[in-house]
C-alpha cells in the first residue's frame, strides 16, 4: 500500500499503543513496513517505489533497498529532505531469494 501520511496517528488511545498504520501492521505480525510522514506527490511516490523495487532485486535486503532508494531520490531531487526523505522504514530487515525469470535464477 502506498498512501499519504501512513505514519500519521490513527488514535490517541495510549492503552493500545497503535499510533499509526505502521504500528498496527508491526503489532499484527508484518515484519516490516515503509510509511510516509507527509502528503506525497504521485510522481515522487512512484519514482521512490521504482528505485526501491529495482534496488530490492539487486540488494536482496529490504533495508538496503530502502536506503538505496533514498539515496537515488536525493541524487535525483537534490539535498532538500522534502524531496527525498519521504518515507520511514519500521521493522526488521527482510532478505529475499533471487527472483527467477523464465525459470532461470
Amino acid at each position: 500500500m502506498n498512501a499519504c501520511q501512513t505514519n500519521r496517528s490513527l488514535t490517541d488511545d495510549i492503552a493500545t499503543g497503535r499510533r499509526s498504520l505502521a504500528t498496527y501492521f508491526i503489532d499484527n505480525g508484518v515484519p516490516a513496513v515503509i510509511v510516509s510522514n507527509q502528503d506525497l506527490e504521485d510522481e515522487k511516490a512512484a519514482i521512490f517505489m521504482d528505485y526501491f523495487y529495482k534496488s530490492l532485486r539487486k540488494e536482496k535486503s529490504s533495508l538496503n533497498a530502502f536506503y538505496h532508494a533514498q539515496i537515488a531520490m536525493k541524487d535525483f531531487y537534490g539535498n532538500d529532505p522534502i524531496n527525498w526523505d519521504l518515507y520511514e522504514y519500521y521493522g526488521q530487515d527482510i532478505y529475499f531469494e533471487p527472483l527467477q525469470e523464465n525459470g532461470i535464477a
